[in-house]
């Protein structure tokens, strides 16, 4: 497989940031989810080992110097009806977040909706972002995958972010299948990739096959997506594939090379 060349665009004038700092494709879901911020200092992901409910959105702030910044405010999502938070024990939740050096924090995951007095509680998939001075805002998802598992937000502008998950797509399994949570996960055979801009989220269709594993920039601005799953995750019964695609434009894709691993274990 050819060598990764993955650049990050700073979402200021499109010039290249210090690949050190993992913008827009900081990946979360530990107890310590350490995201590079404004001025230097870090957003860390708090999370109460005891407690039964995990809250995304609460962050401690780590600066090096004494420069005052505030720390994201996701805040008005409650009076929209949103709820991102979920059980502790979820087996199925791992938080993806970006951020950008301009103070924008990206969170990709499931929500629960109560919209009003009288509305049915909804459950769906969605990026909440906020930035500095403005209100944060949900960008829902539409999928019709059987399981749904984010994987990366990926920053390249202003109001212009990629997204990007694994799926188990519908028919994988029989009407019969109990919904075992651990044969899910080792089930994982799609990919779901979309543009983010201020119009919403729109769908990529992606021609690859196996579930997504990582998303970048190339050196030449094009998109790069790799799909295939670890020995350790993957269902032993079942060849895997892992592939490289490309795209420019997000409708014509090349593929760059492709592998096939044998069934692993009995």
């Amino acid at each position: 497989m050819p060598t990764k060349t993955l650049v990050v665009a700073e979402p200021v004038g499109g010039t290249l940031v210090d690949e050190a700092r993992q913008l827009g494709i900081v990946n979360g879901g530990g107890p310590r989810t350490n995201l590079a911020y404004v001025g230097g200092t870090t957003l860390v992901a708090v999370r109460e080992p005891m407690a039964e409910r995990v809250d995304p959105f609460a962050f401690a702030l780590e600066s090096p110097t004494t420069t005052r910044v505030r720390k994201p405010d996701f805040s008005a999502l409650l009076g929209r009806g949103y709820d991102f938070g979920y059980s502790s024990d979820d087996f199925f939740r791992s938080p993806v977040y970006a951020t950008t050096s301009t103070g924008d924090v990206y969170y990709f995951e499931g929500y629960t909706r109560h919209a009003g007095p009288g509305a049915p509680v909804t459950f769906g998939y969605a990026i909440a972002h906020s930035s500095p001075g403005r209100d944060a805002e949900v960008f829902e998802v539409s999928t019709s995958a059987y399981a749904f598992f984010p994987k990366a937000v990926l920053v390249r502008g202003p109001h212009d972010a990629f997204v990007g998950a694994a799926t188990v797509k519908q028919g994988t399994f029989g009407p019969d299948f109990p919904g075992c949570p651990s044969t899910i996960v080792r089930s994982k055979n799609g990919v779901y990739l979309a543009h983010l801009d201020t119009l919403g989220v729109h769908e990529i269709a992606f021609p690859g096959e196996g579930p997504l594993d990582t998303i970048g920039f190339a050196s030449d601005g094009a998109l790069v997506v790799d799909t295939g799953e670890n020995e350790d995750d993957a269902d032993p019964h079942e060849e895997r594939v892992s592939e490289r695609w490309t795209t420019k434009d997000g409708f014509a894709w090349t593929r760059v090379s492709r592998t096939v691993a044998p069934k692993g274990r009995d």
